[in-house]
């Protein structure tokens, strides 16, 4: 779909988001409201419209902005998030350029939850995982990202699943990552992106449905209260 922006799209945009960081639960980093763009390379002048928001927000006595750009691997080279204006950086995961080694002969997969179709693009949540765990750490400020699991066949036929994933490995993901944002930011920047919440088309949700039903949340209690 074709996507056209003006400098007064990007006024009238921030405006009507300002009740919402009005709003004393509005997620905040260090007191300012937490903004992410998922694709900046959309934008005509990303810069440009960073610095409109960050005007428009002191002009309404909110202050400044905590603007995060979501890095997910769509737009090849991730640029340094200051070179835009934007403060940090955010992993979506999965990062479509760590997906690992597609597999080809889905005759090796045990119990298949879908018939083989050599259109499906079929990858290892292990190997994924490893190769997201193992990113070096960039110059700049980027947060980290985890998901359960991934399935989007309910929504498209030409589709991409994870394989092999579970509430266990997703546990051991998660708790290296929190580990990791302990060790590397400081108390008011301690964030953790989990995709997602309630995913249900792409298959990736923590909301407890009938394959797993509470187990995943277990998991979730072990990564942060041990």
């Amino acid at each position: 779909m074709a996507q056209h922006y003006s400098d007064q799209d990007s006024l009238d945009f921030i405006n009507d988001l300002i009740p919402a960081f009005s709003d004393k639960r509005y997620i905040r980093v260090n007191g300012k409201p937490l903004l992410l763009v998922y694709r900046t390379s959309l934008l005509p002048d990303p810069k440009k419209t960073a610095s409109i928001w960050r005007e428009a927000m002191v002009r309404a006595g909110i202050g400044e902005l905590y603007l995060v750009r979501v890095e997910h691997g769509l737009d090849g080279s991730e640029p340094d998030p200051a070179d835009i204006g934007f403060d940090a950086a955010m992993e979506f995961a999965p990062n479509w350029k760590n997906c690992g080694n597609r597999i080809v002969d889905l005759g090796q997969i045990s119990q298949p939850q879908h018939p083989i179709d050599e259109n499906l693009l079929v990858f290892n949540y292990d190997e994924c995982m490893a190769n997201m765990l193992s990113r070096p750490k960039p110059a700049y400020k980027r947060f980290r990202g985890v998901f359960p699991a991934w399935d989007n066949s309910a929504r498209k036929q030409d589709s991409l699943i994870f394989v092999n994933s579970s509430p266990e490995k997703y546990a051991h993901w998660l708790n290296a990552t929190v580990h990791y944002t302990r060790n590397n930011f400081d108390i008011g920047e301690q964030l953790v992106f989990i995709n997602a919440w309630n995913e249900w088309g792409e298959g990736c949700h923590l909301e407890p449905d009938q394959r797993y039903g509470w187990v995943i949340w277990r998991q979730l209690a072990k990564c942060f209260f041990q």
